[in-house]
C-alpha cells in the first residue's frame, strides 16, 4: 500500500515529503493519525538532515517558520 508523508501548518494546505523520511518517521514514531511536531522535534530532524535524509531540512524549515506543523500519512 502506498502512502505519502505530509505536513501542513495549522492553516495551510498539505505538502508531501520524500519516501526516505516517510519510512524513518513512520517506523520510529508509528504515525497512526496526525501528530503535531514542534521545536522539540527539530534536534532529531537535524540529525537526519546531517545524514542527508531528503526532506528533513524542509520539515525543519517548516517547523521553524510556523512554530508547529501537523504530520500524517495519507493513503
Amino acid at each position: 500500500m502506498s502512502a505519502n508523508l505530509c505536513w501542513r501548518s495549522v492553516s495551510r494546505s498539505r505538502n508531501s515529503l520524500p519516501d526516505a523520511l516517510k519510512f524513518i518517521l513512520r517506523d520510529k514514531y508509528r504515525l497512526e493519525g496526525a501528530q503535531i511536531w514542534d521545536i522539540g522535534n527539530v534536534s532529531y530532524l537535524r540529525g537526519l538532515a546531517d545524514a542527508n535524509v531528503e526532506g528533513a531540512q524542509e520539515l525543519i524549515d517548516a517547523i521553524t517558520k510556523h512554530n508547529e506543523v501537523e504530520l500524517w500519512l495519507e493513503y
